[in-house]
């Protein structure tokens, strides 16, 4: 029984995982760690040396890279979402806020209309698949305006937001089966219908969880999930609920299986698979 206030104790991943965390970065495969340091510069080596013992020692046998295969559009942007190979950024250009997204992968670079205001500035961004794709669909939002594009749109199309109340209270967005999500204060959830072209509010009870701390909003294997942290002392505290939508409510979960998370306040969170070889990340909280 949780008393009002008092964070809970389910999913105090970081408390009861610290050993395993500790270990988790050293013993990833070795062959993925050359990868990964043998495209990186100089300085970013140099800062990978200060994460464990093993990282330092294995940098230092492994030539750094050159040039560093980086697009100038990278220099002063910020990420927003990433899903099928593809990042989309986000930058600031006197008064105007432009996104495009750039795929590491194949080098490519998608051009998004660059009409909209410094509103933008912060506030949320996302897509709703890769953005080669005819039928993808980019979607910002930041009090008080909603806005979307497609692909081929010379300019984003903001969305009325009267009928919403507490729109100012939005926490995180994510896309799943055709809707984007919007996730509000205290947990309650709304979605715009991209086929109808309407918002749907969702009847949710309050979920249970502490009041203060970060609220993000992950798809994960068609999943909608809510994760809620805080840090307490020293030690971080993580809440992890799934929407059941037959409920239309958050349904608090025990454990996060065979997955990890990975949390960025500024940007976006994520879910991958933890098995196999990554089974040291397995149920671990990462900031």
């Amino acid at each position: 029984m949780q008393t009002e206030g008092a964070l809970p104790q389910t999913l105090s991943l970081v408390n009861r995982k610290k050993k395993k965390m500790e270990g988790a970065w050293a013993n990833l495969p070795e062959d993925l760690l050359v990868t990964v340091f043998s495209r990186m510069a100089f300085l970013d080596q140099i800062r990978s040396r200060a994460v464990c013992k093993n990282w330092k020692q294995l940098t230092k046998d492994i030539k750094p890279v050159d040039k560093l295969p980086m697009h100038r559009k990278y220099v002063g942007a910020e990420v927003c979402d990433s899903k099928d190979g593809w990042v989309l950024f986000r930058k600031h250009r006197v008064d105007t806020t432009f996104f495009f997204a750039h795929s590491p992968f194949s080098n490519e670079i998608v051009e998004l209309p660059n009409n909209l205001g410094r509103d933008f500035r912060k506030g949320k961004a996302t897509f709703s698949s890769s953005p080669t794709s005819p039928d993808c669909v980019f979607f910002a939002a930041k009090h008080p305006h909603i806005s979307i594009c497609r692909r081929g749109d010379q300019v984003w199309t903001e969305i009325n937001t009267s009928s919403i109340d507490r729109f100012y209270e939005a926490r995180d967005l994510a896309f799943l089966n055709g809707n984007f999500y919007c996730l509000l204060r205290g947990g309650a959830l709304i979605s715009w219908k991209v086929a109808r072209q309407r918002w749907h509010r969702y009847d949710t009870k309050k979920a249970p969880c502490f009041h203060t701390g970060k609220d993000c909003l992950i798809e994960s294997d068609g999943q909608l999930l809510r994760l809620k942290y805080a840090r307490n002392d020293d030690k971080y505290w993580c809440q992890l609920s799934r929407f059941d939508f037959s409920q239309e409510n958050w349904v608090e979960e025990e454990s996060l299986g065979d997955r990890a998370v990975f949390v960025n306040s500024r940007s976006f969170s994520f879910l991958i698979p933890a098995g196999g070889e990554a089974s040291e990340l397995r149920e671990t909280f990462n900031l």
